[in-house]
């Protein structure tokens, strides 16, 4: 956990950066490219981890941010899409949660207010819809 905390450290800290992480198990290579973008391999003898990010600029609902996941056969990805205008979901956050894998692929929209205190989740899986409300 110690090094986890060292190379986020170290990115913030130096801007433009690729710290590389290796032992006898695994190598963990962190690129910050100075503009939001943050792209993280963790490699071992068995597969290879790759997660990147754009964190766009200060707003608490960028349109376009996004994060992605990929291991073997599996996929994980969000993306901001931006503050609603008009509709149901007027004034609240739109996020695109997407996740494959070798069985089945499925999608969750979540619709939140700043404060994460309240918003829904819409679930797109094996055939079915699922919509879902939350109150803090």
């Amino acid at each position: 956990m110690k090094i986890w905390i060292l190379l986020i450290l170290a990115l913030f800290l130096t801007g433009c950066t690729t710290v590389v992480y290796e032992n006898a198990d695994k190598q963990v290579k962190v690129e910050d490219q100075g503009n939001g973008e943050v792209t993280i391999e963790v490699e071992d003898e068995d597969e290879t981890i790759v997660i990147e990010a754009n964190k766009g600029i200060d707003s608490w609902c960028e349109t376009g941010a996004e994060w992605s996941m990929m291991a073997s056969d599996d996929s994980v990805s969000w993306e901001i899409i931006g503050l609603q205008n008009g509709g149901e979901f007027d004034g609240l956050c739109h996020v695109l949660y997407k996740m494959k894998g070798a069985g089945e692929d499925a999608n969750i929209e979540y619709y939140f207010t700043k404060d994460g205190k309240s918003g829904y989740m819409i679930i797109e899986a094996g055939g079915q819809t699922i919509k879902q409300e939350w109150h803090k």
